[in-house]
This record gives C-alpha cells, sequence and structure tokens, in this order.
C-alpha cells in the first residue's frame, strides 16, 4: 500500500453563467485530461473505474451522461475500461441507468458473481495486516474512484476523481 496521498481533483460549478467553460461537463472533461496527463494509460490497459452504483432508493450516484464522457476519454487512449461495484449494486444498476449500452463499457462486481473472488493484500494500517480486495481490481492495470456528493439544501454537487 503506497504511503502518498491521492490527489483529489474538484470542479465547482459557476452558477449563473452559461458559458462552457462553467459547466459540470466542462469541468469533467478538463479532470479527466489533467488525470490522462499525469498518468498515461497505456493501450490495452485494463482500467476499473469504482463507482458508486447506488441502492435501494438512493440517488448520490453520478449521473450517466458524465460517465458516458470518461468512459470515452479512456477508451481514446486504448485503454479497455470497465466499471465495478458490490455485485448487489451491479445488478440493480439497469434501475438508475447504468447499462453497458449506456454507459459504454462493462459492468462488473467487484469481487465477481459470488462475492467470493478476492485476494488478501498486506496493508498493516491502523491495526488492519490484510484485507479481501476484490479480485477484478487486482486484474485492473489501473483504477480510477469516482465519488459524488450532492447537498440538496444548497443545491451543490462535488464529485472527486482519483487515479491509482
Amino acid at each position: 500500500m503506497s504511503s502518498e496521498n491521492s490527489k483529489v481533483y474538484f470542479g465547482s460549478v459557476q452558477h449563473g453563467k452559461m458559458a462552457l467553460f462553467a459547466s459540470f461537463a466542462a469541468k469533467v472533461d478538463k479532470i479527466t485530461e489533467i488525470l490522462l496527463e499525469q498518468t498515461p494509460i497505456e493501450k490495452k490497459d485494463k482500467i476499473a473505474i469504482k463507482m458508486h452504483l447506488g441502492f435501494l432508493d438512493g440517488y448520490q450516484t453520478i449521473p450517466v451522461f458524465f460517465v458516458r464522457r470518461i468512459i470515452e476519454a479512456v477508451k481514446k487512449t486504448g485503454g479497455y475500461p470497465f466499471i465495478t461495484d458490490t455485485s448487489t449494486a451491479v445488478y440493480n444498476a439497469v434501475k438508475r441507468g447504468y447499462t453497458q449500452e449506456t454507459c459504454g463499457c462493462p459492468i462488473i462486481p467487484v469481487a465477481g458473481i459470488k462475492e467470493g473472488y478476492t485476494t488478501p493484500v498486506e496493508i498493516n494500517f491502523r491495526g488492519f495486516d490484510t484485507l479481501d480486495l476484490g479480485g477484478v481490481l487486482k486484474d485492473a492495470d489501473r483504477m480510477w474512484v469516482w465519488r459524488c456528493y450532492k447537498k440538496s439544501r444548497i443545491g451543490g454537487i462535488l464529485c472527486t476523481f482519483s487515479l491509482v
């Protein structure tokens, strides 16, 4: 496990401005561009996109419109992206509009279809010696983690993207 902190990128929507540079889509594109410049993806690299696909009535997920933009950017580099989350989230993803067709890549359970495809990884961190890593993450050459936070009372949205 790396002791180096991951970089987190924030793209604030500039409310009241109609220019393209102020849109959230432009912010997502810019963050994706920065990530690809900092850690280039090699042709045929398998890129795990770890993201929250939602559960029950939760809606704190990244809209498919933005997911597709990032998947397409990864594909342009020659990489093979796939989205991953827990098996329950993957099986219910279609209810939120996440499909291979809408996202542009496969959606695979992080620990396999029976949640048993894991591998122990030594971490020695805060009292934990090891953790069971989802097998598809071990199979990946790189991993991107996407998170989205929404504050409904103020209408704000915060999405973080990191490249591991």
